[in-house]
Order: structure tokens, then sequence, then C-alpha cells
């Protein structure tokens, strides 16, 4: 399976022209536009004593301090469940957390064998910073869009995660930046396993699928994918060592390389397809047809490419 790492440094988010094909996919849409907050996180101003985390740690960071400061002391497994977060993952949140003073473990009055976890002050005011820092991202991902748009995006965004995901209070339950990266998050792991049997992941067929479109030079699917350079070289050596792809000389600078499919390429594309498009159908099902073609035009907006065709 091919997974590509996260982009190395910030940089202005790319507008790309895909075909329209690939701008009907949630996942790509998705990802893509979590990767570009991504690069929105690291060049935004630094959160108090967050220097060196990512965006998606911030984001978990933020979710169990918002839980603490709203419902008051919980268990670290009563966190994980709310927030459909790994348990060794919720560990080691809290683990952060309580090494940097924002919250401590405490036994658990009501069952001694349990240890339930508090937020202190400090935590109080890292989780009022970062709600500021993810609104200070939210606003940046969604300038394209009108106030009406914004509001209607959030509205689909949480009917999806309503149906996937245990109900949050706000501000977290309407928090854009969360439910953009826990959807991407439930919809990569749905459409992952359903690919698993053909070698293939979601990333991966996505990327042959911008190959398979207009794509002239690596640079060109970087841009697609939202990731850097050196990612993008990496993620094209995966797929030229799976046999999926081959590099060949630019016709437009013969300096350069673009990937083009091979055969079996084609092959596993062409097979994807359909797998692909079922798991992101029943992931989105409950927003109805009208619904679905909404969201993604939305999406497509303010991950910067070409509106999805509409299907017929």
């Amino acid at each position: 399976m091919v997974h590509d790492p996260e982009p190395p440094s910030a940089r202005p988010p790319e507008v790309v022209h895909t075909r329209s094909e690939v701008a009907s996919y949630l996942g790509y849409l998705l990802r893509r536009i979590r990767l570009l907050a991504a690069q929105r996180s690291a060049a935004s101003a630094a959160v108090p004593g967050g220097e060196g985390l990512g965006e998606r740690a911030r984001l978990k960071e933020m979710a169990v301090l918002l839980l603490l400061r709203q419902d008051g002391p919980a268990s670290q497994q009563a966190l994980a469940d709310r927030l459909a977060i790994n348990r060794s993952v919720m560990v080691k949140v809290v683990d952060e957390l309580e090494r940097n003073g924002l919250a401590l473990r405490a036994e658990d009055r009501r069952d001694r064998r349990r240890h339930a976890v508090t937020i202190t002050a400090a935590g109080a005011l890292r989780a009022a910073a970062l709600v500021d820092w993810a609104h200070e991202v939210e606003s940046a991902i969604v300038a394209p869009l009108e106030p009406t748009a914004r509001c209607r995006l959030v509205e689909l965004l949480g009917t999806l995660s309503a149906a996937h995901r245990p109900p949050l209070p706000p501000p977290l339950g309407t928090a854009l930046l969360w439910l953009l990266t826990a959807l991407d998050h439930d919809l990569e792991e749905l459409a992952d396993d359903e690919l698993a049997p053909l070698g293939l992941n979601t990333r991966a067929f996505v990327a042959l699928a911008i190959v398979d479109g207009a794509c002239g030079a690596q640079s060109d699917l970087g841009a697609a994918m939202a990731i850097g350079p050196a990612a993008t070289v990496e993620l094209v050596d995966q797929l030229e060592r799976a046999g999926l792809v081959r590099r060949v000389r630019s016709t437009e600078d013969r300096r350069q390389y673009r990937p083009e499919l091979t055969e079996r390429g084609e092959s596993c594309a062409r097979a994807a397809r359909p797998v692909l498009e079922a798991a992101s159908d029943r992931f989105a099902s409950h927003l109805g047809e009208q619904g679905r073609e909404e969201l993604l035009g939305l999406l497509s907006l303010i991950a910067g490419v070409s509106e999805p065709a509409k299907r017929t």
C-alpha cells in the first residue's frame, strides 16, 4: 500500500484543475482540504505552548480539553469513545497534556481501578487559545465561500458526522476543522478497507486517477495532492516500485519527467473506481443525492479544484 506523508512545510495553497472525475471523490476533496488546512496551520500565529505540534495533534488536544472543560472529569476510555479516537492514541494525548500541566490524572472516586482526567487552569487557557487558532485556520479555508454557504457546509458536514460519530456539543461539534479532519479519517479508513483486496488504498488510487488525467509533470501531481516536492517524489517512487506507473520524459521540458500509468496501473485504477465510488456513496448516503452534490460543490470551491460533474 502507498502512503504519502504530511506536507513538509507551509506554502500557499495552489489552485489546481483536476479532471471532474477526481474532483467528484469525496475522500479526495476532504483530504486535500485537510492538507491545505495543515499548511495554513503551520503558517498561522503560534499557539502558546504549542510549538512543534502539527495540525492533527493540536486538534486532538483541543478536542480533549474542550470536553473536559464542558463536561468535567472523564476517564481516558470515555474520552476515546466520545471522540472516536483509538485508545492508545488517547493515552499519548493525555500523557502530553499532563506533561505540559494542562490536565491531571486522578483516581476515579467511583472506580478506584480507573483514573479520571481533569483539566487544569492552564488547560482552560490553552483550550481558549486553540479555539482561536482553529477559527483562524477555518476562516482562511472557507474564504472562497459566502457566509450562507459556509453555514450550509457546516450543516452538511455535521449531518455526516452525526451519522458516523458520537454527538459532540458546540463549539467542537460545529468546528469546521474538526469535522473535516474526523470525516477525512473515517472515510479513508472505510475506503482503504474496501480497496485493500486490490492492493491499493485511497491515496494511491487518487494519485493514479490524477496521473491518468492532465498530469504533465510530477509537480502537477504534487499540486493536486497538496503535498510537497519531496513527498511527491516518494509517492511516485512507491507507485513505480509497485508497477503502477513509469516515469517518461516530459514533452514540454526535456529536463523533467512525468508519471504515466502502466498497463497494471490502468487495470488497478479501473477495478478500484467502482469500489471507491460505492464506499463514498454509502458514507454520504445520509445526505441524499442532492445534499451529496451540494457538498461536493462547496468542497471543490474551498479545495481549489474543478467543479465535479454531476452524475447522469
